[in-house]
């Protein structure tokens, strides 16, 4: 006897104007590819909420997790309006409380330091890969050892052609 597996949909926050939204997506991918691959399914939610069928009538039959950014909830109430109650819905604000605070800088700006940092570049990558690339006037390599990729200019034109 095998049962079969029901599956679960997760529908993530779409909002990239805070930095929560992002959060959210990773989760679910987090869900998706190593956490419980062969029992859930992402719905896509601006495809869902422009009036998809087959997202809406999956939500509908299947069990249903939203993960929100923020406290306005948009997954969940895009769900809850269009295919009736979520199974489960979180909210990455609720569970991460303050420790996102430091997120929310506007862009262009750098939060104020008194010294200078050491150790890894703000990106995270290895400083090889965040090396001032465009002052040198070629592609970034992704493989340190690996030549940049010549740019040639165009030939030029002929003044009778």
């Amino acid at each position: 006897m095998s049962a079969e597996v029901t599956k679960v949909g997760i529908i993530s926050c779409s909002g990239e104007a805070i930095p929560e939204g992002t959060i959210s997506r990773l989760a679910t991918r987090r869900v998706l590819e190593l956490l419980r691959p062969t029992t859930t399914v992402t719905l896509c939610l601006p495809l869902f909420l422009a009036g998809n069928e087959a997202e809406r009538n999956f939500a509908k039959t299947h069990p249903t997790i939203t993960i929100d950014g923020c406290e306005k909830r948009c997954a969940k109430w895009g769900t809850e309006e269009h295919s009736g109650p979520v199974s489960s819905a979180l909210v990455v604000t609720g569970i991460l409380g303050t420790q996102t605070a430091g997120c929310h800088a506007r862009r262009g700006t750098r939060p104020s330091r008194t010294k200078k940092r050491s150790g890894p570049s703000r990106s995270g990558l290895p400083p090889r890969w965040t090396s001032s690339w465009r002052s040198r006037g070629r592609a970034m390599t992704s493989r340190p050892g690996r030549a940049a990729p010549s740019v040639r200019a165009p030939a030029p034109r002929r003044a009778g052609s």
